[in-house]
């Protein structure tokens, strides 16, 4: 897997302030699959994305934007 998405998912965690373990629970997936995902040894579906991203409050495309902020409109 590529390493962009780990690393944006791992701080998108971060600037919520939770740990692993909360974050995993809030969205309902494992502690040990969030490690896996911010570790980049496992792939999401595209229905763990939509739930990370809905969590975040933003559009499954900031999960694959270079920036921190959102994408600009298409």
């Amino acid at each position: 897997m590529d390493k962009f998405l780990p690393l944006k998912l791992k701080k998108a965690r971060e600037r919520t302030g939770l740990s692993q373990g909360v974050f995993a629970r809030a969205l309902r997936l494992s502690s040990e699959y969030i490690s896996l995902l911010e570790a980049g040894k496992r792939t999401p579906s595209f229905a763990t994305l939509q739930k990370i991203a809905a969590f975040l409050n933003r559009d499954i495309a900031f999960l694959f934007h270079e920036s921190d902020s959102a994408p600009p409109d298409a």
